[in-house]
Order: C-alpha cells, then structure tokens, then sequence
C-alpha cells in the first residue's frame, strides 16, 4: 500500500460521525485493522531490506555482514545429578507441575474405553474410571459463502444490499487472519512458509 493511498484512507475517515451508527463504527474498526496489518507487514519487510543493505555495505567495505549469534544456554536446565535425592525432588516436582497443568486443560469431549467383557473372569467387580487426558487441535477449513440479499427500489432508484457479519472483511475471516499474525510473530514464521502451510 502506497503513502498516498493511505492518506487518502485516512482523510476519507469520519470517526466522529462513526461514533453514532454503530456499522460504520465497526467498518472504521476494520479498515483501521487491516491498515495496521498492512503497515506491520511492510514494516518488517523494510527492516529485512535494510539489514541485507547494510550487511552488503559491510561487506563492500571489507567488513563482516551481520553476525550469527547463537542462543544462551546459561539458563539450561540441569541434566546430571550428583545424588538419588536431586533425582528424586525433580520426579515430585514434575508430578506437581503436571496436576497443575491438567486443572487449566478444557474437555472438550470424553470416550469411555472398554474393557472385553469376553476376558474377564465371573468375579471381576467394576471399580470406576481411570482418566487419561489427552491432548490434540484439529485444524480444519471452514469456507463460507455469503449470499447477500439484493434490494431495488424503483421509485428512490436505489439498490439495497445485505451486510456480511461484523469482523468479515475483504476474502479471508478474522480466524484466518488472527492465525497469520499469532504465526508471523509469535512463531516468527517467515511469510512464505505461512503461505506453504495455508495453501497445503
């Protein structure tokens, strides 16, 4: 997006007369998102520019490019014991670690697995449940076609069209979106392995 279309972006902007209806609120909310986005996008693409820039230059100049510093491992977590007792606080520190983690888990579903009924014995009594939670994410596609209803009014001359959902704009919905950022900075994936990812 060029300097110029974003100026005109922002000077066709009304926030004030927005304030009152709330879907032109929600449309300014939108454009302003995606404004952001765009701008965060091409922000990290000019710093990726520079640095292969500067790095050049360096190197030009008979200097070395940008240096490859690896991680610090002064806060690696230590492997070897000298002793059972410091085995043996790391084993009850994990089982404490692991009720705590399994408290916040959401259940999204259960499935009872069953015994067969054929191999046990007449006096076998049943004595309840042992529970194993198991975690997994399913990601799955979840196209929509919106089909807006079209209106027109002979006598105002007017043609009248359904709105799509809050949050809806442009191709691609906000889960999509949402995903592509939490990937690009959180994961600090690069964008064409995002594109690879979401095209497979």
């Amino acid at each position: 997006m060029s300097p110029k279309e974003i100026k005109e972006i922002l000077h066709n902007l009304d926030v004030r007369a927005d304030i009152l209806d709330k879907e032109a609120l929600s449309r300014t909310l939108s454009l302003l998102i995606n404004l952001v986005e765009t701008l965060s996008e091409q922000n990290e693409e000019l710093k990726i520019e520079i640095q292969k820039l500067r790095d050049e230059n360096n190197i030009l100049k008979g200097e070395q490019g940008k240096p490859n510093i690896r991680a610090n491992k002064v806060g690696k977590k230590k492997t070897d014991f000298s002793s059972e007792g410091e085995i043996k606080k790391l084993k009850g520190k994990k089982k404490k670690e692991s009720k705590r983690k399994r408290g916040k888990i959401r259940i999204d579903r259960s499935e009872v697995c069953e015994v067969d009924h054929s191999k046990l014995p007449g006096d076998a009594e049943f004595k309840g449940y042992e529970s194993v939670v198991v975690q997994e994410i399913v990601i799955k596609t979840d196209n929509v076609e919106y089909k807006k209803e079209v209106f027109y009014s002979a006598t105002e001359k007017r043609t009248y069209v359904g709105e799509l959902p809050l949050g809806v704009v442009g191709e691609f919905g906000p889960g999509i979106r949402s995903l592509v950022c939490t990937l690009k900075y959180v994961a600090n994936m690069s964008q064409p392995i995002i594109q690879e990812l979401l095209e497979n």
